[in-house]
């Protein structure tokens, strides 16, 4: 098809580009939920985990569609997993977290930082959800 409309995503090259950023995040999320023992606190795949969850939520936050919607869904389905998905993360996450963090951190650390993932978290649920923000 091309070119669908003026935004910088409605053209096939930087939607195409676009969905081939996502896919290795989610897949690196995936992977990491699979197998419960990278989820834990002190792990890289834990916090690449968690980097990832960010850096969807900001892209699904700030990537939008146009109101062109019908032709923009058929050719460029936003690439965020189904927020179902990102629920069962969240809660298999902190389900880690909280049965590991007491061997690592306490006190406001602990506090600081759960509060960070769960937001973390809802944040991409809601764009799950809603699906990107309509741009004029």
């Amino acid at each position: 098809m091309g070119t669908w409309g003026a935004g910088n995503f409605e053209n096939d090259d930087a939607a195409e580009y676009f969905i081939g950023l996502c896919k290795p995040l989610v897949e690196q999320i995936r992977n990491t939920v699979a197998q419960p023992a990278l989820m834990q606190p002190d792990e890289p795949d834990s916090d690449i985990m968690m980097a990832n969850v960010e850096i969807l939520a900001v892209l699904g936050s700030n990537i939008g569609k146009t109101n062109n919607e019908e032709i923009g869904r058929l050719i460029f389905p936003f690439p965020l997993p189904a927020s179902e998905e990102v629920q069962r993360w969240k809660y298999e996450y902190l389900k880690v977290w909280d049965g590991y963090i007491d061997k690592l951190a306490g006190g406001d650390y602990k506090v600081r930082r759960r509060r960070v993932l769960v937001d973390t978290f809802d944040r991409l649920i809601a764009v799950s959800k809603a699906g990107p923000p309509v741009k004029e």
